[in-house]
Formats: C-alpha cells, sequence, structure tokens
C-alpha cells in the first residue's frame, strides 16, 4: 500500500514538473526513457496523456456520413461539455445520410447540421484519450491513430444492408448506444444534468 501510495505522488510530480508525450508506449520526461506504470498502460483510455482535463475521442468511419455520425451524437448529447467529440472519415468525407438523421431524431438527437471531414483535416497528436473505428476499417487508418487506445466496433453498415425501412438504421444506432455508453464508462466521465 505504501509502495502505491509512493508510486501515485512520484508520477503526479512528473506531471506537474515535466512534459510528458507517450511515444510508443514509453513516456519521455525531459529526455528520459520511463517505462509506463501498470496504471498507465495503452490499453486503458484513461491512461491517454492529455492536453485537456476532458479526454477527447475521435469516432472514424470509411465516409463519416452514418455510424460514426451516430455515435458522435450520442457521446456529444450524453456527455455534453465532459468530453471533445470529433468524427472523420479515414477514406472520404461525404455528408451526413439523412436516414441517420432520421433515426437519430427519432431519439431526440439532430445530427443534420453535423459536417463530414475527412481524418487528414485532423492531428493524431492532439491527445486523443479514445480512438474508436466503426466500420471495420482499423487496417487503413495510420498507425499514428493507434498510439493510444484504439477499437474498431466493425459495426455493419445501414446503408448497405438497410430493406428500406430503417431497421437496420435502427438495429446499428442501438449498438452504437450501447457501446458509447461503455466508452463513457471506461473514460470514467462524470455525467450530470450540467454538462448537457
Amino acid at each position: 500500500m505504501i509502495a502505491a501510495h509512493f508510486q501515485n505522488r512520484v508520477l503526479l510530480l512528473f506531471k506537474i514538473l515535466c512534459t510528458v508525450t507517450l511515444t510508443n508506449n514509453v513516456h519521455l520526461c525531459m529526455g528520459m526513457s520511463i517505462r509506463p506504470l501498470s496504471s498507465m498502460s495503452s490499453s486503458s483510455p484513461t491512461a491517454a496523456v492529455q492536453s485537456s482535463s476532458r479526454p477527447r475521442v475521435m469516432f472514424i468511419c470509411k465516409s463519416n456520413s452514418c455510424r460514426s455520425q451516430m455515435a458522435h451524437g450520442y457521446l456529444e448529447n450524453i456527455a455534453g461539455d465532459s468530453v471533445i467529440v470529433e468524427s472523420a472519415g479515414c477514406i472520404e468525407e461525404s455528408t451526413v445520410n439523412m436516414k441517420a438523421a432520421t433515426v437519430m431524431q427519432e431519439v431526440d438527437i439532430d445530427i443534420s447540421d453535423y459536417s463530414s471531414n475527412a481524418l487528414t483535416e485532423y492531428d493524431p497528436c492532439d491527445g486523443y484519450a479514445a480512438v474508436i473505428s466503426l466500420c471495420g476499417c482499423g487496417p487503413e487508418i495510420s498507425p499514428d491513430w493507434k498510439k493510444t487506445y484504439f477499437v474498431d466496433w466493425n459495426l455493419d453498415d445501414p446503408p448497405a444492408l438497410d430493406p428500406g425501412d430503417l431497421s437496420v438504421y435502427r438495429r446499428v444506432r442501438g449498438e452504437v448506444l450501447d457501446r458509447v455508453e461503455g466508452l463513457i464508462q471506461m473514460l470514467e466521465v462524470n455525467i450530470d444534468d450540467t454538462n448537457k
């Protein structure tokens, strides 16, 4: 217990006195290479070194038109100002899919005015706590985006599968919500009415 307390104090001291960056799972501080503590493993999004007290999250899809927009809308709606949320397309930018906007409006979330952006418009070194691929495009994403917490949710593509009744959009919307709620717990974000 004393060792853990001492370890936490040392970590706090380094955070206060040093500029710490995460490079290939090794923390650099004033030129010294320090192995990450077990509580700082790259498998935990809370371990990411952040430039802000609010975690930053990037949702990535092929064209940033449907699944990533749903995730963006849910996280922004649930977490409010306690999280910085961004989304982008790894292959191209497009426009927000209006069927996705319709099913999100059914749960009182308006994504119709969201912009569709290319991943190249963002810098992977901007202190992302979590980078989430929603479409199985993980292999197409640069390793620079995978240095902190990265996961590929690999959700079905509603435009490719929907029979015309929005049923696939609604199913995927539910899957996105489940995963976003899990992400919020992993990020240890405190949610209350003042965040919205």
